[in-house]
């Protein structure tokens, strides 16, 4: 598979103060043996490392797109099947 780029606009800064500019390389590869306690810390920390980066970087509008996209993409989790 073909190593994915993208480009997309950021948030204008409020007053003289420009928001920067971020670039987010997800690489390398995630060991699988990895202790689940050390797993869960490493991914808890990582998610946090990327909200902190998008939400000072990418306009509102973006964000609540993004966010509105993830969580459909992962409304199976939270179905209950009744009957």
């Amino acid at each position: 598979m073909a190593d994915i780029s993208l480009i997309l606009l950021r948030a204008s800064g409020i007053g003289n103060k420009d928001e920067p500019s971020v670039r987010i390389e997800i690489d390398p590869i995630i060991s699988d043996e990895l202790p689940l306690d050390t797993a869960r810390t490493l991914y808890k920390e990582q998610a946090k490392i990327l909200a902190d980066a998008l939400f000072r970087s990418l306009p509102g509008g973006t964000l609540d797109a993004l966010l509105v996209e993830m969580m459909s993409r992962k409304v199976s989790l939270f179905t209950v099947v009744h009957g």
